[in-house]
């Protein structure tokens, strides 16, 4: 079965999605009819925006093929934009990456009042967001780079009448695209960003491809900011509590898994890296459990920088299909990631210094919030000396 993101498969989301874009593709044409002509002849550097409505660990997978466009447009202005939330992670990118990075309410077009209600993300009505100052590259935009097309980037569209669309038609027809990238039911959600961006390279940048680096693992280092020293000889374990319980293996599991590592590697600590309050006290659980807790350390991250640096500095990472399991693959670290029921196949890591476990179940992939199974198999039948094994096969 060829398979596009899963919820763009449903008809009746689909049908939703076309009602806005014909209802967005009117109100462009009013815009045009009633506004003064503006030049379509494109700059000799054209202004690019990038676009995409998604999570931190989303602009992770993405960064690879952001830094190859950078290469390729070296003297354009590169304009983003991502919802609020990924804020944060912006403080290991070095700022002269972008030249304007906006971000935006992801539920900005809908009436203010009933934002709070639509996104359990969204922190108070009062949160400010960038569209004033995203309405003033109106008409200023060359090429615009979708990388997951929605009604987020229909309304945005509408207010700036940009001269080039560059995206998939993953909704099976759009009124607005003008360079529809095939898409690839092969690849992974990280090839896919890297196959729209090397079509705007092909067809708009003036460098060949020849002459820009696809060393990216190296670029990286020197686009983000610098990395701290080892502290020692340590395994890393991040147990994620996340949203829901059915994608994080059990705090028993954890401890046995911990014990055995002690067991066999005498020389090797094991750090549980906490990112917030709820997992530390998973972390202080799976601590508890274990025979010894003077072999477990638990340390608590400021920040991403610090997280990256406790990551890339241990000799293994085991974790989750989380943000942190994407800055592994994005370093090219050795890892293991326990993988949960969603697409294993758009979004699993692609760094071959990673293991992925993961059990296949004809369910999945899934976006329930519950398990239809009174277990959590896709989890739970991760055994931990499958785990195991891979950690000494690595190491």
């Amino acid at each position: 079965m060829v398979r596009k993101f899963i919820k763009y498969k449903d008809k009746k989301i689909r049908s939703v999605f076309h009602i806005f874009d014909l209802a967005y593709l009117l109100e462009n044409f009013f815009r045009r009819l009633f506004s003064k002509k503006k030049s379509q002849i494109f700059q000799e550097n054209p202004s690019i925006l990038v676009i995409r409505r998604d999570m931190i660990w989303d602009f992770i997978i993405s960064m690879p093929a952001l830094l190859r466009l950078r290469l390729a447009f070296p003297d354009s202005k590169i304009y983003f934009v991502w919802t609020r939330w990924v804020r944060s992670i912006f403080s290991i990118v070095r700022k002269d990456f972008f030249d304007w990075i906006f971000f935006i309410d992801p539920n900005f077009w809908m009436p203010r009042i009933l934002r709070n209600k639509t996104q359990y993300l969204q922190k108070s009505l009062m949160d400010s967001d960038d569209i004033d100052k995203i309405k003033e590259l109106r008409w200023k935009v060359d090429i615009w780079i979708d990388l997951r097309w929605d009604i987020f980037s229909l309304r945005l569209l509408s207010l700036l009448q940009c001269k080039r669309i560059v995206s998939y038609d993953i909704w099976w027809w759009s009124s607005f695209i003008t360079d529809n990238v095939p898409y690839d039911p092969d690849l992974n959600d990280k090839g896919h960003d890297l196959k729209i961006i090397d079509h705007v390279c092909w067809k708009y940048s003036n460098l060949k491809s020849e002459d820009i680096s696809n060393d990216l693992s190296i670029l990286l280092k020197d686009w983000l900011i610098g990395n701290g020293k080892p502290l020692s000889r340590y395994i890393c374990i991040q147990p994620g509590w996340w949203r829901w319980f059915f994608r994080r293996w059990s705090i028993q599991n954890y401890a046995k898994l911990i014990d055995m590592i002690r067991s066999e590697y005498t020389d090797c600590k094991v750090i549980l890296l906490s990112s917030d309050d709820s997992e530390k006290k998973i972390c202080l659980s799976i601590k508890d459990d274990v025979r010894n807790e003077s072999d477990v350390e638990i340390y608590e991250s400021e920040n991403w920088k610090s997280t990256i640096d406790l990551m890339i500095n241990s000799v293994l990472f085991i974790g989750h299909d989380t943000s942190t399991a994407h800055l592994a693959d994005l370093f090219d670290h050795k890892s293991i990631i326990l993988f949960w029921p969603w697409d294993r196949k758009l979004f699993t890591p692609s760094s071959r210094n990673i293991t992925t476990l993961y059990h296949e179940y004809r369910c999945q992939p899934c976006e329930q919030r519950n398990c239809i199974y009174p277990i959590n198999p896709c989890i739970d039948s991760i055994t931990v000396e499958e785990v195991f094994n891979s950690i000494k096969h690595i190491l």
